[in-house]
């Protein structure tokens, strides 16, 4: 059976919107459509769309990014994940970390290696590698590091004067100091002495 999936997203001016139906036989296949019926595209396989004005983004498998603006797409490979807000692109790469302007074309390798987590907001960003909390601001151009030991979703608070993740404790027990407890223990057991 065809299935039309949940998910949709409207483009700001109200011109486009995009959704997604397909079968298990088929797959998932990526609709662009504009209000007024005088577009329509399909993309097979696509996923994870999103509207920046007047470009629409979105992956294939494969790890490509697909950029649709002006009746044509640019397919940019080798990216895992990425972020839009206000043009500005960050690209999650194999071995790279990419901010991109849209509107100028220009393109800076922020980091180089792999990368756990991003937040960005359009103007600063923050990425984890290897348990280190990594800081780059747009208009500064460096990074800080900001924590040693963090872990888990990062996200920039609304003002974004804030950034929260998980830290990880300075020093983990040892195994043999862990116990487990489980509800079906016939009795409650006793921390080990200290």
């Amino acid at each position: 059976w065809t299935r039309l999936s949940p998910a949709y997203g409207i483009r700001d001016d109200g011109q486009y919107i995009w959704y997604q139906y397909g079968s298990p036989a088929t797959g998932d296949i990526l609709v662009l459509h504009k209000t007024d019926n005088t577009f329509h595209r399909e993309f097979p396989r696509g996923f994870n769309p999103a509207f920046s004005d007047k470009y629409f983004l979105f992956q294939l498998p494969g790890d490509t990014l697909a950029i649709f603006s002006s009746d044509s797409v640019t397919y940019w490979p080798d990216v895992s994940s990425y972020a839009i807000e206000q043009h500005q692109l960050i690209l999650q790469k194999s071995d790279a970390l990419v901010w991109t302007d849209l509107n100028t074309g220009h393109s800076k390798t922020i980091y180089e290696g792999p990368v756990s987590q991003v937040a960005f907001n359009g103007q600063q960003l923050a990425f984890i590698t290897d348990r280190t909390l990594r800081y780059y601001q747009r208009n500064i151009d460096s990074i800080r590091i900001l924590h040693d030991s963090c872990t888990g979703r990062l996200q920039f608070s609304r003002d974004g004067t804030r950034i929260t993740c998980q830290l990880l404790p300075d020093k983990l027990p040892a195994p043999e100091q862990i116990r487990i407890w489980h509800y079906q223990d016939n009795y409650l057991q006793r921390p080990p002495p200290v």
